[in-house]
């Protein structure tokens, strides 16, 4: 299955501040989901990224497919 998340998701699971962010993650992990979000998303995370959240916010971005967004898709 795809499953596509949001900043929020990604964020929270990283500062470990909603258990919900993390069973999302784990579990879609755990069943061989495949995680999606765009690269507009990836910059909003590394943008917010803190002193010493480096290894734990790559190590989860780069479970993430990333997906380009255009205008139309933008848009839509």
């Amino acid at each position: 299955m795809k499953l596509v998340v949001d900043a929020s998701v990604l964020i929270d699971h990283i500062n470990g501040r909603v258990p919900a962010a993390r069973t999302l993650i784990y579990n879609a992990r755990d069943r061989g989901d495949d995680l999606w979000s765009s690269y507009v998303i990836r910059t909003e995370v590394l943008a917010g990224m803190r002193p010493g959240e480096e290894q734990r916010t790559y190590e989860l971005l780069s479970v993430v497919n990333w997906a380009p967004v255009d205008r139309a898709e933008s848009d839509a």
